[in-house]
C-alpha cells in the first residue's frame, strides 16, 4: 500500500511539474540555458538570432565544451529552433559541427572540423530539452518571473527579437510589456556626459555598449608547421544602451580608449567598433528601468537602434 502510494505520489508530482512547465515562458529556460552553467552543461557564445511570441518559437546559435584527453577540450558549435507544440515543446538542431582544441579553447595545430550526424544532433536534442525542462519545472513562481524578466530584458533576447521581423519585434515588445519592466544588466562605458534635458528629472546619461550576441569571423594565422590557415572565431558584439540616472557614480566611469584595427582579426573583431576598444570601457551595472526600445531596419547584423533605461 505504501509503495503504491508512493508512486502515485511521484506520478503526481511529475505531472505538477509539467503542468508548471507548459504555462511557463520557453524564453525564460532557454536564456537559463544559455547564460547560467549547471553541473551537465556550460553553453558559450550565445545568439538569438529569431524570437516569435505568437508560435513561441525561438531560434540560437551557441557553442558547449566537452573534455577530452588531459590538456584537451572539444568545442561544438550548434543552431537550435526550440518552439512549443501544443503541451510540450521541441528542441531541433539543424547544426552541429566541432573541433579539438586546448584548455584555453584555442584550436588545435589542425583543426579539423567535423559535422556531426542525424544519431549524435537527436542525442543533444533530448539531453538539452531535459536540461531546459528540468530547470523550468524546479522553479517557484517567484524564481520563474524573475528569470523571464531577466530573459527578456538582457540585450540578448532584445537583439533576437529585433532581428526577426517588424511584426515579430512589436509582438514582442508589446506582448512581454518591455517598456516599463525593471532590468538589471552590465555594459562597457562609451561616453558620460551632464544631460538634464532629454529626459526630464535625471541630470546624467551614460551612453554604453551592451553584449547583444555573437558573430563568426575570420582570420588568417601560420599553424605550427609554417602553413597558412583560416581560423574561424565567434566574437562578441554589442547593442546600444543609453542610461539616464543621477547617481554621481557615472563621474568616475572610464570611457572606451581609442584603437585603430591593426590587422585582420581586429577589424573583424567587434571588441573595436567606431574605432573605439569597448572593451576598455568601465563597466557599469545599471538597475533601472526599460523606457524605450527601438528596432534599426538598416543594420542586417544588430537591429537594435537602442535601448533606453532611467534608473
Amino acid at each position: 500500500m505504501k509503495r503504491i502510494l508512493a508512486v502515485l505520489l511521484g506520478a503526481l508530482v511529475s505531472v505538477s511539474a509539467f503542468a508548471q512547465t507548459e504555462s511557463r515562458k520557453l524564453i525564460a529556460g532557454v536564456y537559463d540555458f544559455v547564460t547560467v552553467k549547471s553541473k551537465d552543461w556550460t553553453v558559450i557564445e550565445p545568439d538569438f538570432q529569431f524570437i516569435d511570441t505568437v508560435t513561441e518559437t525561438i531560434v540560437f546559435s551557441a557553442s558547449f565544451v566537452e573534455k577530452r584527453l588531459p590538456g584537451f577540450r572539444e568545442k561544438y558549435d550548434f543552431t537550435c529552433t526550440v518552439s512549443r507544440t501544443n503541451n510540450d515543446f521541441d528542441v531541433d538542431i539543424t547544426e552541429l559541427t566541432s573541433f579539438l582544441c586546448d584548455t584555453n579553447l584555442k584550436p588545435t595545430a589542425k583543426k579539423d572540423q567535423y559535422t556531426w550526424t542525424s544519431v549524435t544532433q537527436d542525442k543533444y536534442e533530448k539531453k538539452m530539452k531535459d536540461e531546459i525542462s528540468k530547470r523550468m519545472s524546479k522553479w517557484s513562481d517567484a524564481e520563474y518571473e524573475k528569470r523571464f524578466n531577466d530573459a527578456v530584458t538582457s540585450p540578448l533576447v532584445l537583439t533576437g527579437a529585433a532581428r526577426s521581423n517588424t511584426i515579430a519585434f512589436k509582438n514582442f515588445i508589446k506582448d512581454y510589456q518591455i517598456v516599463g519592466r525593471s532590468v538589471t544588466t552590465q555594459v562597457y562605458t562609451m561616453d558620460v556626459h551632464e544631460d538634464s534635458k532629454t529626459v526630464k528629472g535625471y541630470s546624467y546619461c551614460v551612453n554604453g555598449k551592451g553584449l547583444c550576441g555573437h558573430i563568426v569571423c575570420s582570420h588568417e594565422e601560420i599553424n605550427s608547421s609554417f602553413a597558412l590557415r583560416v581560423v574561424y572565431t565567434r566574437e562578441p558584439q554589442y547593442a546600444d544602451v543609453t542610461v539616464y540616472t543621477n547617481s554621481n557614480k557615472v563621474i568616475s566611469l572610464s570611457p572606451a580608449r581609442r584603437k585603430a584595427p591593426v590587422n585582420q582579426k581586429d577589424a573583424q573583431n567587434n571588441n573595436v567598433q567606431d574605432g573605439y576598444d569597448v572593451s576598455t570601457g568601465s563597466v557599469y551595472t545599471i538597475k533601472g528601468t526599460i523606457k524605450d526600445v527601438t528596432q534599426n531596419d538598416s543594420d542586417a547584423t544588430n537591429k537594435i537602434a537602442a535601448i533606453v533605461i532611467t534608473e
